[in-house]
């Protein structure tokens, strides 16, 4: 049974920090989500509200949980891309 814990981090930190273990640029992610560059590079700004859709599309792309994405106390890996 899986319990989400509370965010111990915010979205931007964790968007930066998975784009940097994976390699991956602004240029890459937008061109694998269809979510516009300048859009990425609001999110991992501070203080963009992000929609769960786009959260979505962006952890699939980075191989990641959604749930950690969104930077809740969860692995960081999805159970999909193991």
């Amino acid at each position: 049974m899986s319990e989400f814990k509370g965010r111990i981090e915010a979205f931007d930190e964790r968007l930066r920090r998975a784009m940097d273990i994976r390699g991956v640029g602004k240029a890459e992610l937008s061109r694998q989500t269809g979510i516009g560059e300048h859009r990425i590079e609001q999110y991992a700004g501070r203080g963009y509200e992000v929609g769960h859709s786009a959260v979505y599309v962006m952890a699939v792309a980075l191989r990641v949980s959604p749930a950690w994405l969104s930077g809740y106390d969860v692995p960081m890996e999805s159970v999909n891309n193991r």
